[in-house]
């Protein structure tokens, strides 16, 4: 197997093994144990290769679906969401079983969904930040999708042990099964919960006649691994089969649901009365480690091992949010100001080598992997290089694109389901942004938008990192990143290795996304 499986087995092994030392000082608890073994003997089972096409076609036939949640991973409900958007389509008649409400709070929750209570009001209705303190952002799309189509949302939740709340969702749904005998219900509860054995038992036990029930997991640690193993490759997306019944999805690499896991803890165990709802309306950013820097230090590491990158010891300030009215009053002396201050205006990470400043908007995988990335890139402009860049906006934004084909390739490297848009992506009525228009007006026309060059710096950046999400999907699967037949030397000859002249970004921007037609019949792969 590659070095890139080994790399990032010790990322995996790293965030699981922190994760997992606050799940034991913050629970403590057998019977949590016991659900844990369980859930891992049901994921080290033999299973088969599938597909969405079966998996959509088990699911339309199916009574009750099983989807399983990983409560601080927002990877869990996106895809819970996409299936309801794909039942939703065919007409089918939907109810929806959440884990998160309490049964008790039925009233407070039909309020919700019939527009007479607000959101805060609802969330102060449920006691929220006491019944389950998982972030909120990551399951309001839900309750948004139902609302507007009109399906009916169900609380399973109560109070007890495991075991007890099991039984009590299975009498919940098997009373809502008799009343709309026509109907699907689409249930996100949380993995330990599903396997055949536990939930999906107790409900059959429960119900009069035969129900047809399907189970699906999500990104089972033992199945990811094992799936690369046969296949000595990363697919960004795969459906597996253990029985006619039981299929599991694999969406994401399993290190990002223990690294969200870790933020959660360490927002509470920093503060027992920590409201992460109240947080994240306050706020409206992530939770932060407290120690960023050593996040930061761990991830540039990481890829610098793995590339055999020229990187000293740190010697940069690592900075968030916190910090900003601090940082303003910096950055207000550096001679492109306006561009970092709009940067932190808007939060978004940025480093500044004359400052020996970084800013990290948020400690995800993906964000630290791309500042490892800049300030591996920026090593390489001086002072006069960035003169020259600033003064000419043709040259800033050619550069912009190839640093962000780079720094999009390592956060892939670290990340391979990481995704952005594709070029069919930019046309979609969702993406409005002029942004989009400019990035694939670019591609057409073969030469730099002569209104993108009125923009100011930072928008012409967003255009560049568009650009850079397609060059960096192409040089992924181009050089076989994740294969045992990747090339390391070439790849940094190739790609690492080039001078900042005008004319070879303009060549690499000609090579990459003017002459590769392929681009044009690429859309970023949604499931």
């Amino acid at each position: 197997m590659s070095s890139f499986y080994e790399h990032h087995k010790k990322i995996f092994e790293f965030m699981k093994s922190k994760a997992l030392s606050y799940e034991t000082e913050v629970d403590g608890n057998s019977l949590l144990k016991d659900f844990e073994e369980n859930l891992y003997n049901h994921s080290v089972r033999d299973f088969t290769s599938s597909s969405l096409e079966e998996l959509f076609n088990k699911i339309a036939e199916s009574q009750v679906i099983y989807v399983g949640d990983f409560h601080t991973f927002d990877q869990s409900v996106k895809n819970l969401i996409r299936f309801m958007k794909v039942l939703h389509k065919k007409e089918t008649d939907l109810l929806i079983g959440l884990e998160m409400i309490n049964y008790d709070h039925h009233e407070v929750l039909e309020g919700f969904m019939d527009s007479v209570l607000t959101e805060r009001e609802f969330l102060e209705g449920i006691n929220y930040s006491e019944s389950w303190r998982f972030p909120w952002s990551h399951y309001k799309e839900i309750f948004k999708f139902a609302k507007h189509n009109k399906i009916k949302v169900i609380p399973l939740n109560s109070n007890g042990d495991l075991e007890s709340r099991e039984l009590f969702a299975a009498q919940i749904l098997e009373a809502e099964i008799k009343k709309n005998s026509e109907s699907s219900v689409l249930v996100l509860f949380g993995e330990m919960h599903i396997t055949p054995n536990k939930l999906p038992k107790k409900l059959k036990q429960k119900c009069e006649k035969e129900i047809n029930q399907t189970i699906i997991y999500q990104s089972l640690d033992e199945v990811y691994w094992n799936s690369i193993l046969e296949k000595d490759k990363i697919d960004d997306f795969q459906v597996v089969k253990f029985t006619d019944d039981e299929y599991c999805m694999i969406s994401s690499p399993p290190w990002m649901k223990y690294e969200s896991l870790c933020y959660w803890y360490e927002g509470l165990i920093s503060d027992p009365e920590f409201d992460i709802h109240e947080y994240l309306i306050t706020n409206g950013y992530k939770i932060f480690s407290e120690d960023p820097a050593d996040s930061y230090v761990e991830t540039r590491n990481i890829l610098r091992n793995f590339l055999e990158l020229e990187l000293g010891e740190i010697d940069f300030t690592i900075y968030d949010h916190q910090k900003s009215t601090y940082l303003k009053q910096r950055m207000s002396t550096e001679l492109f100001h306006k561009y970092y201050i709009q940067h932190l205006e808007l939060n978004k990470s940025f480093i500044s080598y004359d400052k020996k400043i970084i800013y990290c908007s948020n400690y995800s995988v993906n964000e630290l992997a791309a500042l490892a990335s800049k300030e591996y890139l920026f090593t390489k402009i001086n002072h006069h290089l960035k003169q020259e860049i600033f003064g000419d906006k043709e040259h800033f934004f050619l550069l912009k694109a190839y640093i962000y084909s780079i720094t999009n390739l390592f956060v892939k490297i670290l990340n391979p389901f990481f995704k952005t848009d594709l070029y069919l992506d930019f046309s979609k009525e969702v993406n409005k942004d002029k942004k989009y228009k400019f990035a694939k007006e670019f591609i057409d026309i073969k030469k730099i938008p002569s209104d993108l060059l009125n923009s100011n710096y930072f928008e012409i950046e967003a255009v560049a990192k568009l650009l850079g999400g397609i060059v960096a999907f192409n040089i992924y699967e181009e050089s076989k990143i994740d294969s045992a037949s990747f090339n390391l030397a070439k790849f940094k000859k190739k790609f690492l290795n080039i001078a900042y002249s005008k004319k070879e970004m303009l060549d690499f921007s000609r090579h990459y996304l003017f002459e590769n037609d392929a681009i044009k019949d690429q859309e970023k792969r949604i499931f």
